[in-house]
């Protein structure tokens, strides 16, 4: 029953994050520090021409680093989520 829960309780959180990391993600893109660097690489490159070009390298490299703190954290929380767990299972196997 508890994994039934459980599986219920992910698909849920997937369902709101999804929307809200999307909303908040394109605030983010339309932040102004954002918007003024890229408009400074622009500049400061010449790149009138190749602006395109220079706010996609941009973008992908931001979001590059994005995804790899996102990774970071996954990772760091579910080391943290399995350690809690052993931890309440031999807690409650002693019958603590």
């Amino acid at each position: 029953m508890l994994g039934y829960q459980i599986a219920g309780d992910v698909k849920t959180f997937i369902a709101v994050s999804i929307p809200t990391m999307l909303f908040f993600g394109m605030r983010h893109a339309l932040d102004v520090d954002h918007i003024t660097a890229i408009d400074n690489l622009v500049r400061m490159h010449n790149a009138r021409k190749r602006a395109r070009w220079v706010g996609t390298g941009f973008s992908i490299g931001h979001m590059t680093s994005v995804l790899g703190e996102m990774l970071l954290i996954i990772y760091t929380i579910g080391s943290a989520t399995k350690t809690i767990t052993v931890i309440d299972q031999k807690n409650s196997s002693n019958g603590d």
